[in-house]
């Protein structure tokens, strides 16, 4: 089955240009001259990935990406911003927005093409993952159960609701706990990392070790590291994790790994 790339881009002749070059790749690709139109094909084709530019009248990339991170029928589809120029900063924004990656002009049309392959492959394994995890439940008649949508994070200053979507990991010393977010916030609670594994949603969070429990679908590698041990990475975050060997043998036997 062809992937499907939305590239959204008002100026006609990078559009056309990256069109080309992802229809030779054999991608299914839609186009799109502004942000509006860019978002109303998302909801109608759900794109396997998204190449948007940054700076677009009446709205920008920045503002596309956040108005899908908002919806959750759109907040995982993979995201790559296109500019013609970037400041450290502002690529560090779009970042924080949940962009998967940030391409500046000029660049090799081949770059863009492996960054896309390389996303897509990454998000294919994963799902295979999961199936094979379901599978596995179902085989055995367990009931997986539902998730919870928000958490209430009792911080000292006030009570704060959050998406547990939104929550990339959670490290925890002794009974106080910080909870990372992707869009780099945190937040410190008194709460032991038992706890935790009773409040998180099962089938997406998972204890790696003693002290951290991940977000399943922030995972974007899975490097062997000995025997009987991992190294996650996570997308957003600069260094792994490495999963505990006591762990290991708990995600090899939900994940098949």
């Amino acid at each position: 089955m062809q992937k499907k790339v939305l590239i959204i881009d008002d100026c006609s002749e990078n559009l056309e240009e990256l069109k080309w070059v992802f229809e030779q790749e054999n991608y299914e690709v839609y186009a799109a001259l502004n942000g509006k139109s860019g978002l109303k094909l998302i909801t109608e084709v759900l794109p396997d990935m998204i190449l948007c530019d940054v700076a677009m009248p009446e709205m920008n990339g920045y503002e596309v990406k956040e108005l899908l991170s908002c919806n959750r029928d759109t907040y995982y589809l993979p995201f790559v911003f296109v500019a013609d120029s970037a400041s450290i900063k502002e690529i560090r924004y779009g970042m924080e927005l949940g962009a998967d990656d940030y391409i500046v002009r000029p660049f090799n049309n081949k770059e863009i093409v492996r960054i896309v392959n390389t996303r897509l492959k990454r998000i294919d394994e994963l799902a295979k993952w999961k199936l094979v995890k379901s599978s596995r439940f179902e085989s055995k008649n367990v009931e997986i159960p539902e998730e919870k949508d928000h958490i209430i994070v009792n911080t000292d200053q006030k009570p704060v609701f959050l998406k547990t979507t939104d929550v990339v990991y959670v490290d925890v010393q002794s009974k106080y706990s910080t909870l990372h977010l992707a869009s780099g916030e945190e937040f410190q609670v008194k709460k032991p990392i038992k706890e935790w594994e009773e409040v998180l949603p099962k089938k997406l969070f998972f204890r790696i070790h003693k002290s951290v429990i991940v977000n399943l679908h922030y995972i974007t590698s899975l490097d062997k590291l000995y025997k009987r041990s991992f190294i996650v990475h996570l997308k957003g975050i600069e260094i792994p994790f490495i999963v505990s060997q006591r762990y290991s043998a708990k995600l090899r036997s939900n994940l098949m790994v």
